[in-house]
């Protein structure tokens, strides 16, 4: 329970953050680099800024290897098609990507589909929910809130992913 609180609170710390490129650099960002571009900036600060939050340095190689292949995923998902199936097909096929490598770091190839299941149910309602009130308002704070809910349901779900192991029975 400690690990996914602390993965949800502080991810959606980290979140904000990251959410605060797109925010407030997000259209100065796509016109010098493009999409991908302004997408690997986020991408790249969520992944700089989570070694606060995920440790020891285990987990946090897990969570690297994981979100890493997640944003390839989802980003090249998004950025294909634009549109809410495509959300939720990123949304599917990036937690599969995060958790392969994660349990795998973590050696734990038996857990993939637990893995996978809890972090597709916990990104998946970070991330719609917290699209409401951007799609409501289209602001910056409302981003900034899309960004904390989003944190709050990933984080906790990678929190429960890479949680210690219980000892051996």
């Amino acid at each position: 329970m400690k690990a996914v609180l602390r993965g949800a609170l502080g991810f959606a710390a980290v979140s904000v953050a990251a959410f605060s490129v797109w925010a407030f650099f997000g259209k100065r960002l796509t016109g010098a680099i493009g999409g991908p571009g302004m997408y690997a900036a986020v991408a790249a600060a969520f992944l700089a800024l989570s070694g606060f939050v995920f440790r020891p340095a285990r987990s946090y190689a897990a969570f690297l290897a994981g979100f890493a292949a997640y944003a390839v995923v989802w980003s090249a998902i998004w950025l294909s098609f634009h549109s809410r199936p495509a959300e939720w097909a990123a949304s599917a096929a990036g937690t599969a990507a995060f958790a392969i490598p994660a349990c795998l770091i973590l050696g734990r190839p038996r857990s993939i589909p637990f893995a996978f299941a809890a972090l597709f149910a916990g990104h998946s309602a970070g991330y719609f929910l917290g699209s409401i009130p951007y799609y409501a308002w289209k602001t910056q704070p409302a981003m900034l809130a899309w960004g904390a809910i989003y944190g709050l349901g990933f984080g906790a779900a990678i929190g429960f992913v890479l949680r210690p192991s219980p000892p051996a029975a």
